[in-house]
């Protein structure tokens, strides 16, 4: 499904049941494990790491990067996303990188950012469904397990946590 602006402009791309189900489920399973060698991250946002007075205390996840221009590989997630890679139409991969969100009383909205400042691709694969979401100027889009969405990667958007699960777990690509 394809979402536009006022102007009509596609302004993102919502793909459902992008894996087969079991993919998926292997993700699902594999990413919500002991596994991952997550790190902490003191906060969302590039930009709030500069004055870390800037937004909510909370305002902090787990990540790790899978893969990154120029080095390539650098975590052993990379076998468990080549699904997803495989599917990309990309020219250059620039990074994938997981982010885990731990749960709170009340959704958290974290900064408004961009992953990259120069013209990339920026997509985002939903390891599970809760009730957090990723905005994208006007256009809200749900955590749905299996859910792929693909937006202007220089286009300021921002991620949430959740409240009805333990975590919220999604892969993040940047791609030309």
């Amino acid at each position: 499904m394809f979402h536009r602006d006022k102007t009509g402009n596609i302004i993102a791309e919502v793909i459902d049941d992008y894996l087969p189900q079991d993919v998926a489920d292997g993700l699902e399973e594999h990413f919500l494990s002991r596994n991952p060698q997550w790190r902490f991250q003191s906060k969302v946002a590039v930009e709030q790491l500069h004055n870390r007075s800037t937004g909510n205390p909370s305002d902090c996840f787990w990540a790790f990067v899978i893969w990154r221009c120029p080095e390539g590989i650098i975590a052993p997630e990379f076998e468990h996303v080549v699904p997803i890679v495989e599917k990309l139409n990309y020219r250059a991969l620039i990074r994938i990188k997981a982010n885990m969100y731990s749960a709170t009383e009340n959704i958290l909205e974290h900064a408004p950012h961009q992953d990259f400042t120069f013209p990339n691709k920026s997509a985002v694969y939903y390891v599970n469904s809760n009730n957090g979401y990723t905005q994208l100027g006007d256009i809200r889009v749900e955590s749905v397990k299996n859910r792929f969405v693909v937006f202007d990667g220089t286009m300021d958007h921002y991620s949430t946590n959740c409240t009805d699960e333990q975590v919220r777990v999604n892969i993040n690509f940047n791609f030309l």
